[in-house]
């Protein structure tokens, strides 16, 4: 047959052809019709894939494989292209630099593969950009980004302040039916930093609106901080690619499963609280200043390992990993100097030195996490946890709004999870898809916004986050423990569980704050042992700045701390735990106002 346009699907096969299935693919592409080759394509991506990741040229495959899906939606009609429509909607509050290269990464994956073809805009991708920002400079940012993006062929919605105000108003008079638990119905004149779950549960009601009646959309839920890329070792340094056609595999996967709702991860930096990983990255930190303390300081840089970042286990960055059923198979993981020119021991030090309060913003040095080829199709599982920064609804799955989004607690998506797979499992799935997650805005070595972290000049406060992860554990796990209970939403019974979930695990919470501030003493010791190797300038620097990093970690749990009086309490809040039974009890009649509200 002629082959006019498939050039890189040719290129890719000749190219792997000495594999058998590959070979059959070249046989069989030579008897093919014109209107066979659409069925072909979809048939031959999965296995191109796999021969890429496992090939050694990964940058020019990508390429490759990038114009393999452009020339297959050359060969699509747009009058019959069925396929689906997506809203990716992106809550942002106070990031405008991480906006902008979220959204640069979602025109780059759209001009990458081309789903959905293109006129003016593309015609089945669009971007909902639902504000959260306090600052008015900062909203007027991101419109202008939507403007930009939109001129740029991304066509990018700006849903502000007012309309939020005006939508949620709108829904509270039309309910007539308590609604302040998911979206914000009082105090309309300070209507920003309401947190994630309550932007992300109004903006469910923009998209209710938008997508009534229309099955082939899909809501697609990101974090500002992320972005449609994947990262990998090569050689010891880290690479990110536009290498996942996002918006074909989900397609297909609604398309032939029965599911409402899809879940990915995140690959780079870690998606939980920097408050639940400073054991682990204390214990990383002693191990880096070991060896260091053992070398000598002029000697080339040791600091350099190709494996050093090859694969770590699940949840090896978060502290209290097993209570998640992860098994942590190693106790410490080497850090790996990103210095390329010839340079010394000291010179990775004073590097090193100069990255490790970034920690504070929730970046780990040493257990970043990083992509790992796997089929899409084969990946999928049964999911039981929802990664807010990445998911996938149907139009039907709107009825599953973040529950207690008005606590602003952490741990709200797994939460969710919770209840989701508690009402419908088989309809609730993870799948190979994860996203970039960078915490860190490098302009100016810090997140641009994170609620509950405070910077003042050289001191950070993690005390607000540290709060809103303990009370977000003990919301978690009482969900999960009532869910699974014969009694489930019986007040008693809901507050006997989250008083005995709130004292299991600050008992937890504790034994990790004995063990970060054994290490402080140990870090001390490795401090005083360092300042005795050097005189230099940048060296006696390099030193205060890790002495400075020490004395963050003693404001944030040691003796006077506020981790050290929420856990070492004998007595838990009332307020708090009230909040939490009440909301866990009311569960059931907010979701039924919910879809009252939504006519589902």
């Amino acid at each position: 047959m002629e082959l006019i346009n498939c050039q890189n699907l040719l290129v890719l096969l000749q190219k792997f052809s000495s594999t058998p299935e590959v070979k059959s693919l070249l046989t069989e592409l030579e008897t093919l019709s014109r209107q066979d080759l659409i069925h072909f394509y979809h048939k031959a991506i999965p296995v191109l894939e796999q021969h890429i990741w496992e090939n050694n040229e990964i940058d020019a495959d990508v390429a490759v494989f990038q114009g393999l899906f452009r020339e297959f939606e050359q060969m699509v009609e747009p009058d019959k292209d069925l396929r689906h429509d997506f809203i990716i909607v992106i809550p942002v509050a106070d990031r405008p630099r991480q906006l902008e290269s979220c959204l640069q990464s979602i025109l780059s994956v759209c001009d990458a593969f081309g789903y959905g073809g293109k006129s003016i805009h593309y015609n089945k991708v669009s971007v909902l950009i639902a504000e959260d920002s306090q600052s008015e400079d900062t909203r007027l940012a991101n419109k202008a980004l939507a403007d930009s993006f939109t001129r740029q062929g991304l066509l990018v919605t700006y849903f502000g302040i007012e309309e939020q105000q005006t939508l949620a108003k709108k829904a509270s008079f039309v309910s007539e039916m308590p609604l302040d638990s998911i979206i914000k119905t009082k105090d309309y004149n300070n209507y920003y930093h309401k947190g994630a779950s309550i932007t992300r549960n109004i903006t469910y009601l923009k998209l209710n609106e938008l997508i009534k009646n229309k099955d082939r959309t899909l809501c697609y839920f990101i974090d500002s901080d992320q972005e449609f890329k994947i990262n990998i070792m090569v050689k010891g340094k880290e690479k990110s690619l536009t290498a996942i056609n996002y918006f074909y595999y989900l397609d297909k996967i609604f398309t032939d499963r029965k599911i409402k709702i899809l879940t990915g991860k995140v690959v780079g930096d870690p998606p939980v609280s920097p408050s639940v990983m400073m054991a682990n990255y204390l214990l990383d930190v002693d191990a880096f200043l070991n060896r260091l303390t053992k070398s000598c300081l002029s000697n080339h840089c040791q600091f350099h390992s190709n494996d050093a970042y090859h694969y770590i286990d699940d949840a090896a960055y978060h502290d209290m990993a097993g209570l998640f059923g992860f098994e942590q198979l190693k106790s410490t993981y080497d850090y790996t100097c990103e210095l390329k020119d010839e340079h010394s021991n000291e010179d990775g030090f004073i590097a090193y030195s100069k990255k490790l309060n970034r920690f504070f913003d929730g970046e780990h040095l040493t257990r970043r996490t990083y992509y790992q080829y796997m089929d899409v199709y084969e990946s999928i599982h049964p999911a039981r946890t929802v990664y807010t920064g990445n998911y996938i609804l149907s139009s039907k799955a709107l009825r599953y709004f973040i529950p207690f989004a008005n606590l602003k607690l952490r741990m709200a998506g797994p939460t969710l999870g919770r209840f989701i797979k508690n009402e419908i499992a088989e309809e609730f799935i993870s799948a190979n898809l994860p996203m970039l997650h960078g915490r860190i805005a490098e302009e100016q070595q810090t997140s641009e916004f994170r609620p509950g972290i405070e910077h003042d000049k050289e001191n950070v406060s993690l005390s607000g986050e540290y709060e809103r992860q303990f009370y977000g554990d003990v919301m978690l796990f009482s969900v999960e423990e009532v869910l699974s209970s014969n009694s489930q939403f019986e007040l008693n019974a809901i507050r006997s569980v989250v008083i005995k979930t709130e004292g299991s695990l600050r008992k937890q919470y504790k034994e990790k704050l004995d063990l970060v501030n054994t290490l402080v003493t140990r870090l001390k010791r490795q401090v005083a042992r360092l300042s005795e190797h050097s005189t230099k300038k940048e060296f006696r620097l390099a030193v205060d700045r890790i002495s400075g990093f020490i004395k963050n970690i003693e404001n944030n749990f040691a003796e006077n701390s506020y981790a050290k009086s929420l856990v070492y309490s004998n007595h838990y809040d009332k307020n708090k735990i009230n909040a939490i039974v009440m909301a866990i009890s009311q569960y059931q009649n907010d979701c039924a106002n919910w879809n009252k509200l939504l006519k589902l």
